[in-house]
């Protein structure tokens, strides 16, 4: 399930999500569309944690994903990048007036789990693409990212650093 904590000061107003799991496989109906003991996050269940931080923090300055956007498990890199592209759009939908949707990488958001690589050039170039889009990254943090799956970016100056993996 995911976790959602809206975080308020005077000058600016943050959503950290963690652990959002999504499981684009999930078909649950009824009382089960939200899933049962045991499952990720089904996709019905992320839209409604997602509404629900959306209307905590009606327009935030920023949305902090702290990693796992992506089910344990997944049975390809494919499915792996469809459900992180999968979740960025669902932020983006949540969240339209947000300056800057910023998210780490997970020990499940590469493939398989808990992989990763700092040798495989553009290992990371489908999450480093979305990221520069969404978290408005200059050319060397996305290249960072891409090569080596993470980046280091200062959202306020003087106030805040958002570090990745």
């Amino acid at each position: 399930m995911p976790a959602v904590v809206g975080l308020s000061t005077t000058d600016r107003h943050v959503v950290l999500l963690a652990d959002i799991h999504l499981d684009l496989g999930y078909n649950g109906t009824g009382r089960l569309r939200y899933g049962t003991y045991g499952t990720d996050s089904p996709r019905a269940l992320v839209k409604a944690a997602l509404a629900a931080a959306a209307a905590g923090v009606a327009s935030p300055d920023a949305v902090l994903i702290a990693g796992d956007l992506v089910r344990h498990d997944t049975g390809s890199l494919n499915q792996s990048l469809r459900a992180y592209s999968t979740v960025n759009d669902d932020l983006l939908a949540a969240f339209p007036s947000s300056t800057l949707i910023c998210s780490v990488l997970g020990n499940n958001d590469g493939w398989p789990d808990y992989a990763e690589s700092v040798t495989t050039p553009n290992y990371y170039a489908a999450q480093a693409e979305t990221a520069a889009r969404n978290c408005r990254l200059g050319p060397d943090e996305t290249q960072r990212l891409r090569e080596r799956g993470y980046y280091s970016r200062n959202l306020w100056p003087g106030a805040f650093q958002h570090l990745s993996q």
